[in-house]
């Protein structure tokens, strides 16, 4: 259900809704192993590697209304440094920035998380109330993309909104 590189662009991750997830060689298509991330989640849909505060994370997140990230502390080996709990609904973008990360929802809830602690940083709603479909990070701002066209510029790390563009006409 999701792809993504490790930030050396050498090795390939995959992950099904099932949470199996498989580090691949992508120059032979062999599987090199299999990564158990705990605590186990029945439905992934983003798996993701960001930078936050000089540090190389993975983030997955999904269904199940959390979002965990974990440290390569061995080699294919990975340990949960937090678990965010706090959306209402299905999780459905991340995005991550320079001190922390976005995660958006199905009703477009957006939060903010800090590596540093358990609790949000910050959240807001879209106005629209729309799917969250894309979250993308640029220095001090955060550029969401909703499902109904409308594109929202957002100030970092406070989350607060700048302007909204009616982007797309078709939804």
């Amino acid at each position: 259900c999701t792809v993504t590189l490790d930030p050396s662009g050498r090795r390939l991750f995959t992950s099904s809704f099932k949470n199996q997830i498989l580090l691949w060689n992508y120059n032979s298509g062999t599987v090199i192993s299999s990564i158990d991330l705990q605590p186990e989640s029945p439905l992934n849909t983003i798996l993701d590697f960001f930078e936050i505060n000089y540090r190389h994370y993975l983030v997955r997140a999904g269904w199940d209304k959390t979002l965990c990230i974990y440290k390569e502390n061995e080699l294919e080996t990975f340990d949960l440094v937090r678990k965010y709990i706090g959306h209402c609904s299905d999780i459905s973008a991340v995005a991550g920035f320079s001190q922390g990360l976005i995660s958006g929802s199905v009703t477009g809830e957006l939060f903010e998380w800090s590596p540093e602690t358990n609790f949000p940083v910050a959240s807001i709603k879209l106005k629209s109330a729309a799917t969250v479909e894309t979250i993308s990070c640029y220095l001090n701002f955060a550029i969401v993309g909703d499902s109904n066209g409308f594109l929202t510029i957002i100030t970092l790390p406070k989350l607060n909104v700048i302007h909204t563009i009616n982007a797309h006409k078709i939804i």
